[in-house]
């Protein structure tokens, strides 16, 4: 991207990280997360996968038992207020993204009832050889470039969504991808979340 172009997604980044804050911070594989419990959400998801259409659309699912209890775990929150230098609050907000062969979301903020989001990716597969997926990511570091996540299964990232313009990269026709999306708020001791 070059010239006026350039000059215009530039100041979009920048306006965006001023009035709610970008960044992206990898998080590996999470340290409560075990094979058994790994397990039990990719076994979830699969129950909970709509029917999917053949177009390139991403689908979702509601989140079950297994979803729901590592959403608001104190595990889990702690890892977050790690990652955020601050105290992270659950929004009870958590779902399944499923994303068909070819699928493609064009950079985005999020429009959600929360600012953070945790992705944890479940599967991506390549001609049904499981393969790593990437978060593409502008931040006010990396306006013009972005900053590349690579997350292979069981690694999470998160990201401030509504400050962050980001997508996944494009699938192949013979690829598709299962993720955990799960929604944070900053706290606040006086007044809960802000």
């Amino acid at each position: 991207m070059t010239g006026r172009a350039a000059e215009v997604w530039l100041g979009l980044v920048c306006a965006l990280d001023r009035l709610h804050g970008s960044g992206v911070h990898p998080l590996g594989r999470l340290s409560f997360m075990s094979y058994e419990l790994f397990g039990a959400l990719c076994d979830e998801a699969r129950t909970a996968r709509p029917t999917q259409t053949s177009d390139a659309r991403r689908a979702t699912g509601e989140a079950g038992d297994v979803l729901a209890a590592i959403a608001v775990s104190r595990e889990l929150r702690d890892v977050v207020s790690a990652a955020m230098a601050a105290a992270a609050m659950p929004t009870y907000h958590a779902l399944y993204e499923y994303d068909g062969p070819g699928s493609f979301v064009a950079p985005h903020v999020d429009a959600r009832n929360y600012p953070f989001v945790l992705h944890l990716l479940l599967e991506r597969t390549r001609a049904s050889v499981a393969a790593p997926s990437t978060l593409v990511a502008y931040t006010k570091a990396h306006p013009l470039s972005a900053e590349r996540v690579s997350l292979a299964a069981g690694e999470s990232v998160l990201l401030n969504g509504r400050g962050t313009l980001h997508c996944w990269e494009r699938l192949g026709m013979d690829e598709q991808r299962t993720l955990v999306a799960i929604g944070f708020a900053r706290g606040d001791r006086e007044s809960g979340i802000r």
